[in-house]
């Protein structure tokens, strides 16, 4: 996530972020991701028309489902590859969203929700977002130690 490049990070007094507690109560069963949209408003299968409800700005997969969730994710890329194969225009096949949302429509459950906002989980844990105004942010509130303290490894 290149988080070395973010103050919040840098002005982190020594202290662990996020709080191990707390990152470790994000379930380990599930990938954790941002919701775009609804995704009842996107159909299985349907890979004309661009639909997303997955933010592909930032995940937080566990390890231990690191090869299946590459795996299905190469797997439905295929598929919209082989449908798109006589198609003037294949765009939908290279968007990570758009594929996201393929693999939760195939597998619900896969995903834990952890916001709603386009990249919030990205912008909660590596800008400035806390010192910008007072901003508030649920991951963020969640995941630091103490309110308002802002913690990193880095």
């Amino acid at each position: 996530m290149h988080a070395y490049k973010y103050q919040i990070i840098k002005n982190h007094g020594g202290r662990p972020w996020p709080d191990a507690e707390k990152l470790a109560s994000l379930p380990v069963d599930r990938v954790s991701v941002d919701r775009t949209f609804e995704c009842a408003k996107c159909k299985r299968g349907d890979w004309d028309n661009f639909c997303h409800c997955i933010a592909a700005t930032s995940m937080l997969i566990p390890g231990s489902m690191v090869k299946e969730v590459s795996g299905l994710f190469y797997q439905l890329m295929e598929e919209c590859f082989q449908q798109a194969k006589d198609k003037a225009s294949a765009y939908t096949c290279i968007s990570e969203q758009h594929i996201l949302t393929q693999m939760h429509l195939e597998r619900p459950g896969l995903f834990h929700f952890v916001d709603k906002g386009y990249g919030s989980m990205a912008a909660d844990l590596v800008t400035q977002m806390r010192q910008n105004d007072g901003s508030e942010s649920p991951l963020f509130d969640m995941l630091t130690e103490d309110e308002g303290e802002v913690t990193t490894p880095l």
